[in-house]
């Protein structure tokens, strides 16, 4: 896995839009080559923050929930950093290039003078970042952290055109509730998404 893997997906992701077809609640997981369960979690339906969420087995999706509880708009702004400094997840995101270190800024513009990509646009920039309990999201690096991220873009984009122009629940991706219909798990096979239960 490269990064340029890894933006080319994120590229194809954007261009998908799957967040105009879910909300972030309405949480899908995916088998990982790792064997592992990550459950993915799209942002941007509202327009305030464009990204994939990948929540990795029980304690990365344990932090998900955590922040499910959350009452964003009741609580002081720094219990509202508090809660979001217990995730723990890998975010493939579009920012502005504000919010990227230099060094990824040229990365990205690599890519794209490369690529013939024009980079426009409020959200223009992948981000790739690592959030860990207690720690300053970071950019991901390690091979690992790479091939799961690259794995949860390229099911976000299968399952777009899976859901095509049908609703989320026919393929029983509801929004989350604890007691509530479950999370369909999916897995990537020659290309296609499989669910699997």
């Amino acid at each position: 896995m490269t990064r340029d893997k890894l933006y080319e997906a994120a590229f194809r992701y954007k261009k998908a839009g799957l967040w105009k077809k879910l909300w972030d609640s309405e949480v899908f997981a995916v088998k990982l080559k790792s064997g592992e369960i990550g459950y993915i979690s799209i942002m941007g339906k509202n327009r305030e923050y464009n990204a994939l969420a990948l929540y990795i087995g029980d304690e990365g999706f344990g932090s998900y929930l955590l922040l499910t509880d959350m009452d964003r708009y009741s609580g002081s702004e720094f219990k509202n950093h508090e809660w979001l400094f217990r995730q723990k997840c890998l975010q493939a995101a579009f920012d502005g290039k504000e919010e990227l270190l230099p060094e990824e800024v040229e990365e990205v513009r690599a890519y794209a003078k490369k690529n013939g990509i024009r980079l426009s646009g409020r959200n223009a920039f992948p981000h790739f970042c690592k959030y860990e309990p207690g720690r300053y999201p970071w950019k991901v690096k390690t091979q690992a952290d790479m091939n799961a991220l690259f794995e949860a873009v390229e099911a976000a984009v299968l399952l777009a055109d899976m859901i095509g122009s049908r609703r989320p629940a026919a393929l029983g991706i509801f929004p989350l509730q604890r007691a509530g219909k479950g999370i369909p798990l999916f897995s990537a096979d020659k290309g296609k998404l499989v669910q699997e239960g």
